[in-house]
């Protein structure tokens, strides 16, 4: 009978320290992770799963060095040039995100939330046509199937980043649409409806607005999003 054999420290301390994060205990996480990469410096799993800890904490700049770090121990690594967008989105270093995000694309073509993440960013620094030519291939993506690197929430978040960009070039009636969209993909998300209530205003239909504002402040009372 074959035996499992004991992990290293150096993984096992990773291990643990993933599954400390998965279940919300961030600084024993971060505890753990700091252990693994301590007894093995050149370990590019844990330095990466050690930046979404302080990514999680907050410390975006500390976050960002661990996936640089892990960048460089092990290149060509998509889910790692991901994460250094999002943090750098979160740092407002919009323009280095797009480049973290074009890489993990280059690497990953069909990588679904770097696609998404790159339209959005796009929309942030005022490039609303390239921003709506990512988000309506993120869609395609999205819609056709077989993408990596998307959660079960992406679709919903494609449309909702095209309303975004659609609002800001002014055409309301598609920014309607997709954010309708958005919401009937689900979950609930209480910005969605805010931003209904604001095109619907946009577009002159009141009674909707104020509907959709009402149903704001419920789904608001009960959001898990933030």
């Amino acid at each position: 009978m074959a035996h499992n054999q004991p992990l290293s420290p150096d993984v096992a301390a990773c291990k643990e320290g993933v599954r400390l994060g998965e279940d919300g205990q961030f600084d024993a996480a971060l505890a753990e992770l700091e252990r693994a990469v301590a007894l093995r410096p050149g370990y590019p799993d844990a330095h990466h799963y050690r930046g979404a800890v302080l990514e999680e904490l907050g410390r975006y700049a500390e976050a960002l060095a661990a996936y640089e770090l892990a960048d460089r121990q092990r290149p060509g690594h998509p889910p790692t040039a991901f994460d250094r967008g999002r943090v750098l989105g979160l740092m407002n270093r919009h323009e280095p995100a797009v480049e973290a995000y074009r890489q993990a694309l280059e690497m990953e073509p069909r990588h679904l939330n770097a696609r998404v993440n790159l339209g959005a960013t796009l929309n942030q620094l005022g490039r609303y046509e390239e921003a709506l030519i990512e988000l309506d291939r993120s869609i395609a993506l999205a819609e056709e199937g077989g993408y990596r690197g998307g959660r079960r929430d992406s679709r919903s978040y494609a449309y909702a980043a095209r309303a975004a960009v659609l609002v800001n070039l002014g055409r309301y009636d598609e920014a309607l649409t997709a954010v309708d969209v958005a919401i009937s993909c689900g979950p609930d998300r209480s910005d969605m409806y805010y931003n209904r209530a604001y095109i619907l205003r946009q577009l002159g239909r009141r009674r909707e607005a104020e509907q959709a504002e009402r149903l704001y402040e419920d789904v608001r009372s009960r959001d898990t999003w933030g």
